[in-house]
């Protein structure tokens, strides 16, 4: 099993300097107004796992900032076991 551990935003699409932090065994819900940048989270995801996003990758760059990037963290292992590998993705 993969688990989501964090996110951070930094100049990606609606998002200046976001942190996310997903919780073992909560369940997750995005909720907010129209524009707030739900779907940034979910194109943030699949942009750190896939590189690909749903359209030119240089228009993820939040609008009057030169760059932008994103860490992903995630953690996976046996359940059974202690303790879980951990991997970080970054980019820019």
């Amino acid at each position: 099993m993969i688990l989501l551990r964090t996110l951070r935003l930094l100049n990606f699409l609606s998002h200046e300097d976001t942190t996310i932090e997903f919780k073992e065994e909560e369940k997750i819900l995005i909720d907010g107004e129209s524009g707030s940048g739900k779907s940034s989270i979910v194109d943030a995801i699949i942009w750190a796992l896939y590189g690909e996003s749903r359209s030119d990758n240089r228009s993820l760059i939040r609008r009057g900032a030169e760059k932008g990037s994103l860490v992903l963290t995630l953690s996976g292992g046996d359940l059974s076991k202690d303790g879980y590998e951990t991997v970080t993705i970054t980019r820019s």
